[in-house]
């Protein structure tokens, strides 16, 4: 059975706001970015876990030779009165120099989005990620990118190279987060989605 069609005014916001909302990460527009979270919104992926706002200004620091940009497909979207979930398919592609090599590393994942609607206005109340599996290569056919492979051997197959690269710069990421390797940690967050949603 399709989304009631007295939804779509809804949805069409909703994606709006998530679309911005990477948009403005992407160009590190801050200001944006703040107009698209909720004053209490939580964000937990691979590098940062806390509120969206301290998310929005350590996003900020990021080194300069570092590029974000995410290819992202249109949400699946879910609505309960005032609130909704959503998820996206993601491939964030980053590229960064690593060992001196110009490197890009792909992650594949599942964004899951809570949103709020507040006065009217669709806001994010959270984003968490499911990882699925990520690449690394040099962005020149002709240069190999050098690992150590004891330490990459150490990280989780959903979001190894990715781990890496955190790693390389300082930023360990985690190892608890949801990923296909670990299908128990999926369903947990699917579920508490689904009851955050359907919460009175």
């Amino acid at each position: 059975m399709g989304p009631d069609p007295s939804e779509w005014a809804d949805r069409v916001a909703i994606t709006d706001v998530i679309m911005r909302e990477r948009w403005a990460r992407e160009t590190h527009n801050a200001e944006v970015a703040t107009s698209c979270y909720h004053p209490e919104a939580l964000v937990e992926v691979s590098w940062f876990k806390g509120t969206a706002a301290a998310f929005i200004e350590t996003g900020k620091r990021e080194p300069s030779d570092t590029v974000n940009f995410d290819s992202m497909s249109p949400p699946v979207i879910w609505v309960c009165n005032r609130r909704a979930i959503a998820e996206t398919s993601c491939a964030v592609h980053t590229v960064l120099t690593l060992e001196g090599v110009d490197t890009i590393n792909i992650s594949y994942t599942r964004l899951l989005w809570r949103l709020q609607n507040v006065g009217g206005r669709w806001l994010i109340f959270g984003l968490r990620g499911i990882y699925i599996r990520d690449t690394l290569a040099a962005c020149k056919p002709n240069q190999d990118v050098k690992l150590d492979e004891g330490k990459l051997a150490g990280f989780r197959a959903s979001y190894r190279y990715l781990s890496y690269v955190l790693a390389a710069s300082g930023r360990p990421a985690r190892d608890d987060l949801p990923g296909v390797d670990r299908p128990e940690t999926v369903d947990a967050l699917r579920l508490a989605e689904r009851r955050w949603l359907e919460q009175v």
